[in-house]
């Protein structure tokens, strides 16, 4: 569960429908609730929702999207609710779907039909609809 809304956070993030309907339903099925999905988009203000370990993923993963390395405490708070294979498997995981998401985005490969029967991604605010951007 902890990975699939770390990748849906991902998919937010960089405004990728492609990977967000491709896990949306995943991270339901690894057991997340509808509430831990609809807010992903704003995941601490909502902290309650997701317990410290995940709390420290997402910190993780906004770090790891935004500005492309990991503040030092940010890692310390990912590292004391991980071991370290789990840590380095989360930064990896992380990594792959956020280059995934640039991938698709730069090459325009149009969501699968599948993707249809999920729930749209959440614009960012600010950024309009994620395929006004193209």
């Amino acid at each position: 569960m902890l990975r699939e809304l770390a990748i849906l956070r991902c998919a937010y993030l960089a405004q990728s429908e492609y990977v967000w309907c491709s896990h949306v339903r995943l991270a339901a099925v690894e057991g997340a609730s509808e509430q831990q999905v609809a807010h992903i988009t704003e995941w601490s203000a909502h902290r309650a929702d997701y317990p410290p370990a995940m709390q420290a993923v997402l910190a993780l993963t906004d770090d790891l999207a935004g500005q492309g390395r990991v503040a030092e405490t940010t890692r310390k708070a990912a590292a004391e609710h991980t071991d370290p294979e789990a840590l380095v498997e989360v930064v990896l995981t992380l990594s792959w779907y956020l280059h995934v998401a640039r991938v698709v985005d730069t090459l325009h490969i149009p969501p699968e039909g599948y993707h249809a029967r999920v729930a749209p991604l959440p614009p960012r605010p600010g950024t309009g609809a994620p395929d006004q951007e193209k």
